[in-house]
């Protein structure tokens, strides 16, 4: 049962890092990194602080949704 989610995994970060960001380059649709600085703009100590708090709450918001999803199954 461990054996086949380490698989499902492994092969989410491996299309995470490398089939979705060159289909997202490919299909001109922003990255979170430069979605947040055409949103804030140039990178500063405010704009760093403002990024972490958003990124912060949207990790938040994932971990906190998957059990649910599991729950429902």
């Amino acid at each position: 049962m461990m054996k086949k989610y380490s698989l499902f995994y492994i092969f989410s970060i491996v299309i995470g890092l490398f089939i979705l960001n060159g289909l997202l380059t490919w299909l001109n649709i922003p990255m979170y990194d430069q979605l947040l600085e055409m949103i804030l703009g140039e990178p500063n100590t405010l704009n760093k602080v403002i990024a972490i708090t958003i990124s912060g709450v949207l990790i938040y918001w994932i971990i906190k949704g998957v059990p649910k999803l599991k729950r429902s199954n």
